[in-house]
Parts: C-alpha cells; sequence; structure tokens
C-alpha cells in the first residue's frame, strides 16, 4: 500500500500547486488592474467598504491577499475575491484583467504581490480619510462606515494582523483583529483620535494619515 499511498501524496501536491498559481495568477492580475485604474482607485475602495462585505473579506481584497486563509470561515473560495475586486475595478473603469507573463509567475511570490497591493491601496484609503475628515465629502458621514475605512487603513499598514472586525460600540469605532487585538477611535471635539486601552486620547487621525 506504500506506493499507493505515496502516489496519492504526490497528487495532492501537485493539486495544491496547482491552486496556488491560479491564485498567484489573480493577484497579479488584480494588481496590474488596479495600477492600470489608479486613478480610480479611492471610489473602488470606497464601494467595497460601503458595501456589505466582511471586514476579513475587504482585507482578502485590498490589504493582505497573501494570507494564509485555511483557518478562516469564508463564504467564497479566496481565489474569487480577487475576481470580485476585478469586477469592481472593471464595472468604475471599464478596464479589463490584462494578460499575464508567465514570466512573471516564476519571479515573484505572494509576499511581495501582497506589499506591491498595499502601496496601491494604502496611500486611496488615506487620502480617502483625510477627504472625509477634511469636510471635502462626506461619502463615510456615518461613524460605522469610517470605521470600516479605518480598519483598512490600519490592515495596510500593519499586514501582519488581519481585521475581523471594526463596529461601533456606543460612540467609540472598535476594530479587533483575529488574534484578538484591539484598537479604538472615538470623535473627540469633531475629530477622530486613536484611544489608548483606558480611552484617554493617544493619537488623532489626521495625523496618522499624512
Amino acid at each position: 500500500m506504500k506506493p499507493l499511498s505515496i502516489l496519492i501524496s504526490i497528487v495532492l501536491v501537485n493539486v495544491l500547486v496547482a491552486e496556488l498559481d491560479n491564485y498567484v495568477k489573480e493577484v497579479i492580475m488584480t494588481n496590474q488592474q488596479m495600477t492600470l485604474a489608479k486613478a480610480k482607485l479611492p471610489r473602488v475602495i470606497k464601494n467595497i467598504v460601503l458595501a456589505d462585505y466582511t471586514m476579513v473579506e475587504i482585507a482578502l481584497m485590498l490589504a493582505v491577499p497573501e494570507t494564509e486563509t485555511n483557518l478562516l470561515s469564508l463564504p467564497l473560495d479566496k481565489i474569487r475575491y480577487q475576481q470580485t475586486i476585478q469586477t469592481h475595478i472593471w464595472f468604475l473603469t471599464g478596464f479589463n484583467t490584462p494578460g499575464i507573463n508567465e514570466v512573471n509567475l516564476s519571479n515573484t511570490n505572494l509576499s511581495v504581490l501582497g506589499n506591491e497591493r498595499r502601496r496601491l491601496t494604502s496611500a486611496a484609503t488615506k487620502g480617502l480619510i483625510r477627504e472625509e475628515i477634511g469636510g471635502f465629502t462626506n461619502d463615510f458621514s456615518r461613524f460605522s462606515d469610517m470605521c470600516r475605512l479605518i480598519g483598512v487603513f490600519i490592515n495596510t499598514i500593519f499586514p501582519n494582523i488581519l481585521i475581523a472586525l471594526a463596529v461601533i460600540v456606543g460612540d467609540i469605532c472598535c476594530i479587533t483583529t483575529t488574534n484578538n487585538r484591539y484598537m479604538k477611535y472615538k470623535y473627540i471635539n469633531d475629530e477622530i483620535w486613536e484611544l489608548n486601552t483606558d480611552n484617554t486620547k493617544f493619537q488623532p487621525l489626521a495625523f496618522q494619515v499624512l
């Protein structure tokens, strides 16, 4: 029976490698499409944040596509989230996903691609926050929506954590990671502040998004 078990193991490994290659291809194509649509990325991000996605789903699309999802409870396969953001970009800009050069596949990995994704989305996310707190837009006038946007911002600067929740508790935006780390934000005198654990002021959000 040993040869059969070895053969089955080899087949399973080949299947997993093929699935990973397909996912890497989708991440590459999404990054390329986002680069083409760079000027419209703030609107793409706004539409995703204001839609009915969980924070984990948003993180996979916008901030940490390299996250291992085996232990996460997701309604869709992770490759579908790359295709979902591709659809959002196409709907807003008309840009299709570019073709992929197989050389790119052999010269990259998900860690590099994740850094590239965050480089693309971080600036756009900070721009959205600056415009909102500066009074130039009111797309995130509900604090619950701004809380979700702050969660995306945090995931672009701390890729080693995964934002699981961004909800309002009382008058505080409570952001929770999958490993139960907490961050809190609150309006104080019309200015959003990150709070210390004892709910005293720590740092203004406006400073964080400079």
